[in-house]
């Protein structure tokens, strides 16, 4: 399914953006 896919990618991005900001 696209739409799963497109969450998904969102979900991986939310989650790479929260690493970094935890990081500094």
């Amino acid at each position: 399914d696209i739409e799963l896919v497109k969450k998904n990618a969102l979900m991986k991005r939310l989650s790479m953006q929260v690493q970094i900001h935890t990081n500094i």
